[in-house]
């Protein structure tokens, strides 16, 4: 078995967290319109920097931009490194990317929704399909990686 490269997980993560990121600005700026894109970035900023975040205009917003892009390398990071190991994510690929759309919601939902106003609607086929795509998107750069 080969060790996750570098490479591969900056990738997976560009890619995942490129495809998130503008996916939520898209629901929740344009189609929601739950704030401007900078509010929106201010916001995930606030979770870690409190109240402030709210005045640094886009240099926050692009704070906000880094802890999303921080997140997520986590995530991937995890996810590649457990793949050999979890023969299931493999094997059912549809079934583990919903499950990753389960645990995104719920993270979302126990995080940083409870600070803002921001909160996903109640879980959904549709909200867990999207998620599947970023499931998806990491089964296949893992796979890449292992055959």
């Amino acid at each position: 078995m080969r060790t996750p490269s570098i490479k591969l997980i900056f990738l997976a993560g560009l890619i995942a967290g490129t495809l998130d990121i503008l996916g939520a600005l898209t629901v929740y700026s344009l189609i929601l319109h739950k704030g401007s894109v900078m509010l929106i970035l201010q916001r995930i900023a606030s979770a870690a920097l409190g109240q402030v975040a709210f005045k640094g205009g886009w240099a926050m917003a692009l704070c906000g931009l880094g802890f999303h892009y921080i997140i997520v390398y986590c995530f991937t990071t995890a996810y590649v490194s457990l793949y050999p190991y979890l023969p299931f994510l493999k094997k059912h690929r549809l079934a583990s990317g919903l499950l990753y759309g389960l645990f995104a919601w719920a993270r979302h939902e126990s995080g940083c929704a409870a600070k803002d106003e921001i909160r996903h609607p109640p879980f959904s086929m549709e909200l867990s399909l999207y998620r599947h795509g970023a499931g998806d998107a990491f089964y296949r750069i893992a796979g890449c990686l292992y055959h």
